[in-house]
C-alpha cells in the first residue's frame, strides 16, 4: 500500500514567504508543504488570510533540462503553450501585449 501524502504547516523550502507576499501583493499567513515522506520533493501552498490558495508550488522531476521545460510548457498548455525541442528554442506560452499603466488619481510625480 503506497504511503499517503502528508500536509504540514511549515515554510516552503523553495520560496521565501516574504518574496511570495511581495509578488502576489497580499499576506500569506499560512504556508504548508504536502508530500509523501521519503518520496519526491513536496509541493507548497501559500494561503491568503481567508484560507484560499494565493500561490501553489508544484514539483516535477525530469531527466534533463529539455524534459523539464517541456513538462512546464505542457502544464500551461491550456493557455496556448508550445512544445520545447531544445534548451532556449523559444518554446513557451504567449503573453498579452503590454499595456501602458495609467497613474492612479493619487499618484504624484517628482523629479530626482
Amino acid at each position: 500500500m503506497p504511503a499517503e501524502p502528508v500536509t504540514t504547516k511549515q515554510d516552503c523550502p523553495y520560496l521565501d514567504t516574504a518574496f511570495v507576499q511581495d509578488t502576489v501583493g497580499q499576506q500569506t499567513p499560512t504556508v504548508t508543504t504536502t508530500g509523501v515522506p521519503g518520496g519526491p520533493p513536496p509541493g507548497c501552498t501559500f494561503a491568503k488570510p481567508n484560507g484560499e490558495p494565493a500561490l501553489t508550488v508544484e514539483i516535477t522531476q525530469a531527466a534533463d533540462g529539455v524534459a523539464a521545460r517541456t513538462a512546464a510548457v505542457e502544464r500551461v498548455a491550456g493557455i496556448g503553450g508550445t512544445a520545447v525541442t531544445d534548451i532556449a528554442d523559444g518554446g513557451g506560452s504567449p503573453s498579452a501585449p503590454a499595456r501602458p499603466c495609467s497613474p492612479s488619481p493619487t499618484a504624484r510625480s517628482s523629479s530626482w
